[in-house]
């Protein structure tokens, strides 16, 4: 989740300003001794200011990337638990870009995985889940 909120920071300055001013703003929020005891520790904390900058940054880019952007297939985007995605219908499904399925599949397994060849295109169809794309 800390990595996930510094790429946010980061895409926001980037964004915003310049590709400098986000990695400066990663730099000053790895150096901020609250953001690294949120990191630490590994409480709710860290996941809430996760969920709460992804939201922000979908809206930045809903308002300043326009509406058209955003349904593209390749701007939308879903963190789940994987009952839920199971329960959406197929069309659904093949549209999302699967950022992480949480709580079902720990972010440890990931590292094996990639070295293990069996299970290599396992993980890559858990994480990165791109469908067909259905605008003209």
């Amino acid at each position: 989740m800390a990595l996930g909120v510094l790429f946010l920071t980061y895409r926001f300055g980037k964004n915003i300003r310049s590709p400098d001013a986000g990695l400066w703003a990663c730099l000053v929020l790895c150096a901020n001794p609250g953001f690294y005891s949120m990191m630490r520790d590994a409480r709710m904390d860290l996941t809430l200011t996760f969920f709460i900058t992804l939201s922000i940054y979908g809206f930045y880019n809903y308002i300043y990337k326009g509406q058209n952007s955003i349904n593209s297939p390749k701007e939308r985007f879903v963190i789940t638990e994987e009952n839920e995605y199971n329960l959406l219908p197929q069309d659904y499904r093949n549209e999302m870009v699967v950022l992480g399925r949480f709580p079902y599949f720990p972010i440890s397994r990931i590292s094996y995985s990639f070295l293990n060849p069996k299970t290599r295109e396992e993980v890559i169809k858990y994480i990165v889940l791109i469908g067909k794309k259905q605008y003209a």
